[in-house]
């Protein structure tokens, strides 16, 4: 149980500023994996903070200030310890984007056993006594962690070469702390400083995954928005509001209402002539010319073009034939400075059929 007098206190308080640094960042992550729950390794990295933040708030003397039962204490330091050890498992695998193997399934369920253990029953005579033999499983799946990281980084994952820049100091005062609490080895307690190093490395790591994946939203988004333009040049969407559906990828295979509706035809008189008399360069440039010219006429009549037949054009009105014939009258009056248009470049006139 840590000390109480004020010297310890202060002593301890680089650690809780860790603790609360800790627990900052974790809360910070979980919230993130609320709005993206995709990312599992938000999830992970945030419960990773509340460990250590736990961990370094135990382990800072402050604790006491507020329990001073040595077996609560106890029961919790060593309880942590072993689910933190789940938690970064975890972690890694969700950040390397591997499948939870047997043997993470191993390492988990057997430290998740020996934190239950510890939680319940981890009076100071168990924790004595148990310690070299949980330190020493500690071991196993922090290799494997490391060797995971390595490989991965080999392979060329992105986030797995800033990993190793935080995860090889942190794997070595990992080990160094572990052996120094079983009495194995001496020196200077290191591990809640390697923590914040790597806890620092890793919120960079996600940080920058955040924001490719931002960037990667964006660009799909304007994707997208390019497609729906290209789609409404063949699949108008007031065809697609009478079907009653928002988007193209709505529309199954057999949908259809039944309406009465108004439908207006549209064609150049002698196009075969004109179009003889034209190369296929100009032929395309003035049947465009045309078509471009008519189809606002039919849209500000309450209108819509169905499909487009060569020369000719097939609208479908939804309010009345009233709303057909003005279109037919507003194409008239269109066609008259199309013509007009067309004059002042020496051309001759064209005439259609509605």
């Amino acid at each position: 149980m840590p000390p109480h007098d004020p010297t310890a206190l202060v002593l301890g308080a680089p650690k809780l500023a860790l603790a609360v640094l800790f627990a900052a960042t974790g809360v910070y992550h979980l919230l993130l994996f609320r709005r993206v729950q995709s990312f599992r390794e938000y999830l992970w990295f945030g419960l990773v903070g509340l460990t250590l933040g736990l961990n370094a708030w135990l382990s800072s003397g402050w604790f006491g200030l507020l329990v001073a039962d040595e077996a609560t204490f106890t029961r919790l330091l060593a309880g942590n310890f072993h689910v933190q050890v789940v938690v970064f498992l975890f972690f890694f695998v969700a950040l390397l984007d591997l499948p939870v193997t047997r043997l993470v399934a191993v390492f988990v369920g057997v430290h998740a056993a020996l934190a239950a253990t510890m939680f319940v029953a981890g009076n100071p005579w168990v924790y004595e006594t148990t310690l070299v033999v949980r330190v020493l499983l500690v071991l196993p799946p922090a290799c494997y962690a490391l060797f995971i990281t390595i490989r991965a980084a080999l392979r060329g994952h992105r986030e797995a070469r800033i990993v190793l820049l935080g995860g090889v100091p942190l794997f070595l005062a990992i080990v160094h702390g572990r052996l120094m609490e079983a009495g194995l080895v001496g020196g200077v307690q290191l591990t809640s400083y390697a923590f914040a190093l790597f806890v620092g490395s890793m919120a960079l790591t996600l940080a920058d995954r955040f924001g490719r994946m931002h960037t990667e939203l964006v660009q799909s988004n304007a994707e997208l928005e390019r497609l729906n333009q290209a789609t409404a040049r063949f699949v108008p969407f007031s065809f697609l509001s009478l079907l009653g559906k928002g988007s193209i990828v709505e529309v199954g295979l057999g949908d259809q209402v039944q309406r009465e509706m108004s439908i207006l035809f549209s064609d150049i008189r002698s196009f075969t002539t004109l179009s003889e008399q034209m190369t296929p360069e100009e032929n395309f440039e003035f049947i465009n010319q045309y078509l471009s010219r008519m189809e606002p006429v039919v849209n500000e009549h309450g209108g819509f073009i169905d499909k487009y037949i060569g020369d000719a054009i097939m609208a479908l009105f939804d309010g009345g034939a009233r709303q057909a014939l003005s279109a037919a009258v507003g194409m008239l009056h269109e066609l008259e400075r199309f013509n007009e248009e067309r004059a002042t470049r020496g051309q001759a006139p064209v005439r259609i059929g509605i």
